[in-house]
């Protein structure tokens, strides 16, 4: 854990130690405050109660949970100086009125800071942010190495008309980001049925630290679909044949990889791959590719560090040729999901 050292005199103090269930993390908080290591936040945002890693799908989340991780602290500044604070869990429910400031309205991207000016920790808020990739309220870095509310931020801390306040700068612990999936929701979908034209996944809350690798599987039933004026489209023509995930900061780590079975007819070809925020090929990913009439069972690959922030998504794509007037036929379970059943597969470091 890197820490940071703050200057201030020396003189005799008395430590608490607190050890926690995994081993590899001590967490030491001093009652000399000016001669404190500061670290950083040891919590994780879920949409499960109890589980800082999700493993089940939550399609209409209503509250946003920080729950004790790697420890039972983060680091605030008063003001003055920083400390590390002691939290349990933190709620946060999410608004759906619209006639409440600051209410969690669908298709936005929030802030997910931490504050401690009212004398108890709570998770709360920011505004929405300004558009996919550009915040309305700027967070800044400190000299202690973590980020902060650049200036004053009206907050929201609960679903009531009043869970409002207003924060003084530098005073919130940023922690992370999310995106409203509908009014006073959002959703982290890991594995869903599959469904015709594909399921949509959404990785909607994302960490700022204590990042660990989640992946999402979409999968299409429809049997099959046919191609055959040779330009890239979305798979099955279906928008919902993609993974939508929030990146919070920059140098996000993401990977793909788009399996299909295709065959051909005619002298036809077929290539399938993944598109970043777009229906063409992300740059830097590798294309499956079948020029026969053997229906064939590949995998597109692509691995990536992304340089902005907010929302995205990878989509899986395909095309096909109509040379010798053949077409190339795209399968999605092939009739027989018992057996067999494609789709694309992202996992995100978040």
């Amino acid at each position: 854990m890197h820490a940071n050292r703050l200057p201030g005199p020396r003189r005799p103090r008395t430590q608490l130690v607190s050890e926690h269930p995994r081993p590899a993390y001590r967490t030491v908080q001093t009652r000399d405050l000016a001669d404190t290591f500061i670290g950083p936040p040891q919590g994780r945002l879920t949409l499960t109660s109890g589980a800082p890693i999700m493993t089940s799908d939550v399609s209409a989340g209503t509250a946003i949970y920080y729950a004790l991780y790697k420890g039972a602290y983060y680091p605030r500044f008063n003001g003055d100086r920083w400390s590390m604070r002691r939290f349990s869990e933190l709620p946060l429910n999410l608004d759906g009125d619209s006639g409440h400031t600051g209410y969690h309205q669908s298709g936005k991207l929030f802030d997910l800071l931490l504050d401690d000016t009212t004398g108890s920790p709570r998770l709360v808020s920011g505004p929405a942010w300004a558009s996919d990739t550009t915040r309305s309220a700027a967070l800044t870095q400190t000299a202690a190495g973590f980020k902060v509310n650049n200036a004053s931020m009206l907050v929201r801390y609960g679903a009531n008309s009043g869970d409002t306040a207003i924060v003084g700068a530098g005073l919130l612990t940023w922690v992370g980001t999310f995106r409203a999936s509908a009014d006073g929701q959002t959703a982290m979908v890991f594995l869903p049925n599959a469904a015709a034209g594909g399921t949509s996944n959404k990785l909607y809350l994302a960490n700022a630290y204590n990042e660990e690798w989640l992946t999402a599987v979409c999968r299409d039933s429809a049997d099959s679909w046919n191609e055959n004026d040779d330009t890239w489209k979305d798979a099955n023509q279906s928008a919902s044949n993609r993974v939508s995930f929030v990146a919070c900061r920059e140098g996000v780590q993401v990977r793909a990889s788009h399996m299909r079975m295709n065959g051909n007819s005619g002298t036809a070809s077929s290539l399938w791959s993944v598109g970043l925020n777009s229906s063409s090929p992300a740059s830097g990913a590798l294309h499956a590719f079948n020029s026969t009439a053997l229906a064939l069972a590949m995998a597109s690959r692509y691995e990536a560090t992304l340089s902005g922030e907010g929302h995205n998504y990878i989509q899986a794509i395909n095309r096909a040729n109509n040379a010798g007037g053949g077409q190339g036929t795209f399968y999605g379970d092939a009739g027989d999901a018992a057996r067999y059943q494609a789709g694309l597969i992202v996992s995100v470091k978040m």
